[in-house]
């Protein structure tokens, strides 16, 4: 049975409330208990969230103690910039160009 490269993606695209949460740790928990040892990746393109969500959120994956890569696309503010630097490899990827005065 082989691994699909998509099957260690979690793509965090909603503001971040405790719907979106709960399938986020959902899951976290599904890919941790077939593979512990595989690193996830996130992928991020998120305003943020409530900061209560992204706290639980950022406790569970200490609490599992998992290597994570963290990516961010497009815009990612608010709660969602912690998920981002706690990753263990961060990623910062620009879709649009900036131009400075």
């Amino acid at each position: 049975d082989k691994k699909k490269p998509l099957d260690n993606m979690i793509f965090i695209k909603n503001y971040v409330n405790n719907s979106i949460n709960k399938l986020i740790l959902s899951k976290i928990f599904y890919l941790v208990s077939n593979d512990s040892t595989s690193n996830i990746n996130i992928l991020i393109n998120s305003y943020g969230g409530e900061i209560k969500e992204i706290l639980v959120l950022l406790e569970y994956l200490d609490s599992l103690n998992i290597m994570f890569t963290a990516i961010g696309m497009g815009k990612v503010t608010g709660g969602s910039l912690f998920i981002l630097t706690k990753g263990n490899n961060v990623s910062i990827l620009l879709l649009e160009p900036i131009t400075l005065p």
